[in-house]
């Protein structure tokens, strides 16, 4: 995700995407930044929404 919006500000191209290493030293610098996994939704809750 971070290649494709790189590629679209213009700061990186296609042939050149940005790296693993990137990415490793990305998260170094911000040891505040968490991966989430999202969870879905029970279905009373959903069924509420859609009302």
């Amino acid at each position: 995700m971070a290649s494709e919006y790189a590629i679209f500000l213009g700061k990186r191209d296609k042939e050149h995407p940005l790296t693993p290493k990137w990415f490793r030293l990305f998260v170094q610098r911000w040891p505040e930044l968490k991966l989430l996994k999202s969870r879905g939704l029970e279905i009373q809750r959903a069924k509420a929404t859609n009302t």
